[in-house]
C-alpha cells in the first residue's frame, strides 16, 4: 500500500492511503517500508551530481524542478545554465517564459536583454520576443524598434517582417507594410 505516514509507534503505523482512507497497520504485518524522497531532496541530490559547467544538465534540472513545482529552484538552475554557457539561447528563452507565465514582464525583458548583451547567435528570435512584450505593454514604437533590430540581424526574418507589416498597416503606412510583407 502507498500513502503518507501520519504516525508511527513501536507497534503500529498509521497512514493515509492515496484514496484518502486512513489505516492503522500492525508493525509486525509490515513487510517493508519505503520512504520516498521529497521533491526538494530529489532536486538537491540531482544538483549535487551536476558539474557547475554543465549548462544542458542545469536546464534539464530546471525543467524537472518546474514539473515538481519547485519554481525558485528552477529559476536558480536556469541562471546557473546561463552562467555555465552565456550564449545558451534555450536557457534564456525558458527563463523568459517562466517570467512571462507569472506576468512579470519587466523580468522577462531583463532576461531577454541579458541574452542580447551576451551576444547569443540567434538575436532575431530574442528581438521578436522583446517586441512581443513591448506590444503587450502598448509600447508600439519600442516594439517596432526591436523588430527592426531583428530584421537587421536577419534580413529574411519572417516573423519580424510580418509583425512590422502589421504594425505598418495599423499606422496607415501602406508602402512600408507592403515592403515588409512582400519580403516575408
Amino acid at each position: 500500500r502507498e500513502g503518507t505516514i501520519l504516525d508511527e509507534t513501536d507497534e503500529t503505523i498509521t497512514m493515509r492511503l492515496k484514496n484518502g482512507m486512513v489505516v492503522k497497520l500492525e508493525r509486525k504485518d509490515v513487510v517493508s517500508l519505503h520512504v520516498a524522497q521529497t521533491a526538494a531532496a530529489e532536486y538537491r541530490e540531482a544538483a549535487r551530481k551536476l558539474a557547475a559547467n554543465d549548462a544542458k544538465g542545469r536546464l534539464d534540472l530546471a525543467r524537472m524542478c518546474l514539473e515538481k513545482k519547485l519554481e525558485a529552484e528552477a529559476v536558480e538552475e536556469m541562471n546557473k545554465a546561463i552562467a555555465a554557457d552565456p550564449k545558451f539561447l534555450r536557457a534564456y528563452l525558458e527563463l523568459a517564459n517562466l517570467h512571462a507565465a507569472r506576468t512579470d514582464l519587466e523580468s522577462e525583458l531583463q532576461v531577454l536583454d541579458r541574452a542580447l548583451k551576451a551576444g547569443i547567435l540567434n538575436a532575431e528570435e530574442v528581438h521578436v520576443r522583446i517586441a512581443q512584450v513591448y506590444a503587450t505593454l502598448g509600447l508600439t514604437e519600442s516594439a517596432v524598434v526591436s523588430l527592426e533590430a531583428a530584421v537587421k540581424a536577419n534580413p529574411a526574418a519572417v516573423p519580424a517582417r510580418v509583425a512590422l507589416g502589421v504594425f505598418s498597416l495599423d499606422a496607415g503606412k501602406y508602402e512600408a507594410a507592403w515592403e515588409h510583407l512582400e519580403k516575408a
